[in-house]
């Protein structure tokens, strides 16, 4: 599940919508597992 939640970052079409995909991934993954959220970065994008 959780590598199902994550690919949906592949699929975005630019920078804009991967962000905001990032924000709900990680608000997800903070629900569902908290550890796992807390070892993601924070910023998807560092350019």
């Amino acid at each position: 599940m959780v590598a199902s939640i994550i690919r949906t970052l592949f699929a975005q079409p630019d920078r804009e919508h991967i962000e905001k995909q990032f924000r709900e991934v990680t608000a997800m993954l903070g629900r569902w597992h908290p550890k796992v959220a807390a070892t993601s970065p924070r910023a998807p994008c560092s350019n």
